[in-house]
């Protein structure tokens, strides 16, 4: 006979269940009367007010989104909602990468419906930069109420989801991760999703696994797989703990394959659903370099044990440094003391950043201490999860994720393992909303033990490091940085007194007016805990508009040559190396007349990659068709310009071609110099139908004219006095069909290893329209909407089902 184990009794809702002393109340305030009516009111107003306060200068444009957003997501959600206000669906992206597709890229959110709301305020060709900041502010609000909603699904004290919300909005993942937009966006989605999976485990109706599957989906379309991928982890755990805790049932191994099969399942309709996004991104990740990255890579950005003091010091190793002018700039990583396992770049605070605020702690440290309060359910899958999370973050430290990345599916995609904060925030929101709950009603959770050990830590955090705090952070030796840190420490036990105070008053007052003040007290000071530990970081001061709209000298110069010449790229190196962000090649998705062969793009083709470093940059920048180049000295303090006259024309005739067996040969000539690649084409072996003439230096006689209709579409006329190939300096990508002027195909041939070229069998003239038709989007499209037809077919025939029981 199987052992069988068997949960806690028999629940018919997923609610917190605690046996509740009701307090002794008076006047017409009191607790049973008037804060059942207008608690929720209060605490949701509360929660908006939070909101506007903590990001008035995003709200009023008086402060901006810097780092990624400032260089990435705000510039490619530009493009895409100009695009679509222009009644184009951006598919190819011609400016960045010698030419990149956009949609495979899913962090520019271009399947997310809500980002379509986007597109009715474009004005003038240009999305406003506070508009796009209010949508980042409105997921964060988004993400509080339902967390809010989340903890009133389980009979919550309205005070209690009130401080809930408030952590999840301002904790330290979703207060520093706003530099990368998608991340919150994703993150904001789920505690609908966790309220969505109770319903399914109690009621297990279709219409709320049709409605589970769309927060999923969407949370899909948002567009940050990372936290997407941590966040589904932690649902699914949340899913098969409830339902054993829930339903009562026996644990058994076929029991759990059911239930496992339901999670399958569900997981596995939302990737068909999303099937218009997922198959073109899988193509384009596999044609680049991201696939090669190994555990080293990965592991980048994990959080050193030292870095845990953040968890109880919010700042205490300083403040970023970038776009923000803080005296403190931050001293986290020390090279030296982690044996150059990561960089000490100040952009790992945003990534270690994971502060809950000083409930969150205390509701940890009272699952250590409070047998009553760790035994509820909840409790105790957050705690867990929690502790988990953390653990995990610590990446190469820990050993975690070490052995998660050899073994759970899709780890080993991601760098940076901090950034499973998103899963300590929610679980410290969570927690720190029952633990309030738990004091509000007084069910015996000895609060005292707690504050008297977290009390003690800044007491032992104090001791450390007045004996060896030298040691263990060799910064500290600096009198300034010490000085600094002690007042964080300092700060932290003053917050933490305010917020014994207000928690002591409920256990122990009686008084209907000192509990309300109290419980808004403990409130204010969640969101003054928070909001001192991490508003400052939104306090940038660059302009998004300003600095993507730079007019310098150089850029006039090469839009005055492209007018003159024709389509040319530019490009710009420092001490002969590429480089991205003397001026921001990133400006091409903003503006649509400037090319570059750079750029800051997820997934770069490889074969493209292989172009960028060549050693031989004259061959590079001329394959490239790039004729406008800036250059810097290291010190960036002196910038010129330079007109290039060898590049390569963007669409080219050779009379010759030489074969060659593998990429690598390719570029290995280009570096030695034996390819003379203004007169003979590189191809892979084996390419043409025909054979060209013997390879000759002898130039090729030839006319061209390109007809550009959109970046997915041109048309070029040629006229030509031999056979021959003709290139197109153009990423070569899966997708893109060449059609001759009698209606034939012609194959697309991968020249100098990355670029386009088609093969001209005869002398004459003609016309060739280029058009990308990827069949990766069309195959999804199809899966897609298929899927969502059987899905809907499947809720409603439920529906019906359900009605006529009724």
């Amino acid at each position: 006979m199987p052992m069988e184990f068997r949960a806690p009794s028999v629940i018919s809702d997923p609610v917190v269940h605690q046996t509740v002393a009701a307090p002794r109340t008076a006047g017409w305030l009191a607790a049973s009367t008037v804060w059942p009516h207008w608690g929720h009111a209060l605490a949701l107003f509360g929660l908006v007010v939070a909101v506007v306060i903590y990001y008035f200068d995003y709200l009023t444009g008086a402060g901006h989104i810097w780092e990624d957003a400032l260089a990435y997501y705000y510039p490619a959600v530009n493009y895409a909602c100009t695009a679509l206000a222009s009644g184009r669906f951006p598919f190819w992206l011609p400016g960045l990468l010698n030419g990149i597709p956009l949609y495979t890229d899913f962090q520019t959110s271009l399947y997310y419906p809500i980002q379509y709301l986007l597109v009715l305020f474009v004005r003038d060709g240009e999305l406003p930069v506070v508009v796009y900041q209010w949508y980042l502010v409105a997921h964060v609000l988004f993400g509080g109420l339902g967390l809010y909603a989340y903890a009133v699904s389980q009979r919550l004290q309205p005070v209690a989801g009130l401080v809930g919300a408030l952590t999840f909005c301002f904790a330290g993942f979703a207060a520093l991760q706003v530099t990368h937009v998608t991340a919150v966006m994703v993150y904001s989605w789920l505690p609908v999703q966790l309220y969505l999976v109770d319903r399914v485990v109690v009621h297990r109706r279709r219409m709320d696994y049709g409605a589970l599957m769309a927060a999923i989906l969407v949370a899909v379309f948002a567009g940050f797989p990372q936290v997407l991928l941590y966040n589904s982890y932690f649902l699914i755990a949340y899913w098969l703990y409830r339902a054993y805790t829930v339903t009562g049932v026996p644990f058994k191994l076929s029991w759990l394959a059911r239930e496992g099969l339901r999670v399958a399942g569900v997981f596995g309709v939302v990737l068909l659903l999303a099937a218009i996004a997922v198959l073109p991104t899988i193509e384009h990740w596999s044609l680049s370099e991201r696939q090669t990255m190994g555990f080293s890579a990965a592991a980048a950005q994990s959080m050193p044990w030292r870095n845990l003091i953040q968890f109880l010091v919010p700042n205490f190793q300083g403040f970023s440094a970038q776009f923000v002018n803080t005296p403190h700039p931050f001293w986290g990583v020390t090279p030296a003391v982690e044996a150059g396992a990561i960089s000490g770049s100040p952009l790992q605070y945003l990534e270690f950043g994971a502060y809950a605020g000083q409930l969150g702690c205390l509701a940890f440290i009272a699952v250590v201490m409070d047998r009553a309060f760790r035994r509820q359910p909840l409790v105790r899958f957050f705690a867990v999860t929690w502790v988990l999370a953390l653990w995990f973050m610590l990446g190469r430290f820990g050993g975690l994720f070490g052995v998660l990345y050899d073994y759970l599916p899709g780890i080993a995609l991601f760098r940076t393992p901090a950034r499973m904060a998103c899963v300590v925030g929610c679980s410290a929101a969570v927690l720190a909303a029952i633990l309030v709950d738990a004091v509000w009603k007084r069910t015996g959770v000895q609060v005292w033990r707690s504050l008297g050990v977290v009390f003690g830590c800044y007491v032992v955090i104090g001791g450390i490091l007045l004996v060896a705090g030298a040691r263990l952070y060799p910064e500290l030796q600096e009198p300034g940085v010490a000085a600094f840190s002690r007042a964080q420490t300092v700060t932290g036990l003053i917050l933490l007194a305010g917020i014994a105070v207000c928690l002591l008053t409920l256990v122990k007052s009686q008084h209907w007016l000192l509990r309300m003040v109290s419980g808004i007290g403990l409130a204010t000071l969640t969101f003054s805990d928070l909001y001192s530990a991490y508003a400052f970081f939104h306090s940038g001061t660059v302009n998004p508009t300003e600095y993507l709209n730079f007019n310098s000298s150089v850029i006039k110069q090469h839009r005055m040559h492209v007018a003159q010449v024709g389509p040319i790229r530019f490009a710009q190196m420092v001490d002969q190396r590429y480089e991205q962000f003397v001026v921001d090649s990133n400006a091409a998705l903003w503006h649509r007349d400037l090319e570059t062969p750079h750029g800051y793009f997820d997934l770069i083709p490889r074969h493209i990659a292989g172009i960028l470093r060549l050693t031989n940059h004259t061959a590079a920048l001329d394959l490239q068709n790039v004729g406008t180049m800036l250059q810097a000295d290291a010190s960036r303090t002196v910038i010129s310009g330079k007109w290039r006259t060898g590049w390569l024309p963007r669409v080219k005739f050779y009379k010759a071609v030489r074969e060659y067996e593998s990429p690598a040969e390719v570029l290995r000539d280009f570096d030695r110099g034996t390819l003379d690649y203004h007169n003979i084409a590189a191809i892979p072996a084996g390419h043409l139908r025909t054979p060209l003439p013997p390879m000759t230096t002898d130039p090729a006689t030839y006319s061209i004219n390109i007809l550009p209709i959109a970046p997915e579409l041109y048309r070029v006329n040629y006229n030509v006095n031999s056979p021959g190939l003709l290139f197109i300096s153009e990423t070569h990508y899966p997708g893109w069909e060449a059609v001759d002027d009698r209606g034939r195909t012609l194959p697309i041939v991968p020249t100098f290893t990355a670029f386009k070229g088609v093969h001209i069998a005869e002398a004459g003239q003609g016309e060739i329209c280029f058009r990308f038709r990827p069949a990766s989007f069309r195959l999804g499209a199809a899966l897609s909407g298929v899927t969502a037809l059987l899905l809907v077919g499947w809720i409603m025939l439920g529906w019906w089902r359900e009605g006529r029981l009724a």
